[in-house]
């Protein structure tokens, strides 16, 4: 896993450049408007805009990735989105404030490449935090799904802590959860 750890923090400055200079501008020209404008609700516009640009911005990520790491190969089906060699990957994204992802309450497979990001006023990713952990040895899981709701969330554990890697960004330890630290974009680049 090291070497598409090595990838993927070579291949994220790339990814979010491609993301807020090419793919945010085309999403903007389509809706006609900003996307704050689009989402003017701040509250709304996290979950929102997830939705909307997570295609987009996972299809940045798997091009920057494999570039560099062929090995890296789309390849979405059940609890999965990619595939290392023959190791099946699901990838998750948050825009949220909080310190969990949120998945469609589907079985999915232990590898995880988990994406956190914050945005600027305009909408650009100015922050970042990725990592990437394998679920099937960590205490952190996928919550059940509900009745009322067929979504769940991850938190990650603070006993999971040595079996996350962290990729760009840090972890910050409470007695019971992590909670990801991103870094500025800026900083990528140097």
């Amino acid at each position: 896993m090291e070497t598409l750890v090595v990838a993927i923090r070579k291949a994220a400055p790339a990814a979010i450049h491609d993301f807020n200079v090419n793919k945010l501008p085309h999403l903007e020209a389509f809706f006609g408007r900003s996307i704050v404008e689009e989402f003017p609700d701040p509250k709304q516009r996290t979950s929102e805009t997830t939705k909307v640009v997570v295609r987009g911005l996972d299809n940045a990520f798997f091009r920057s990735i494999h570039a560099l790491e062929p090995s890296f190969v789309e390849d979405e089906g059940a609890g999965r989105d990619n595939l290392y060699g023959d190791i099946p990957i699901e990838q998750k994204t948050t825009f949220g404030k909080g310190n969990t992802w949120t998945g469609n309450g589907y079985d999915k497979t232990g590898w995880h490449l988990l994406k956190k990001f914050s945005v600027d006023e305009a909408g650009r990713i100015n922050g970042c935090f990725l990592a990437l952990v394998n679920l099937n040895e960590c205490v952190s899981k996928w919550s059940d799904r509900t009745l009322k709701s067929n979504f769940s969330s991850l938190p990650l554990k603070t006993a999971d802590k040595d079996k996350i890697h962290v990729i760009i960004g840090d972890l910050k330890a409470s007695k019971v959860n992590l909670t990801p630290v991103l870094v500025p974009v800026a900083s990528l680049h140097n």
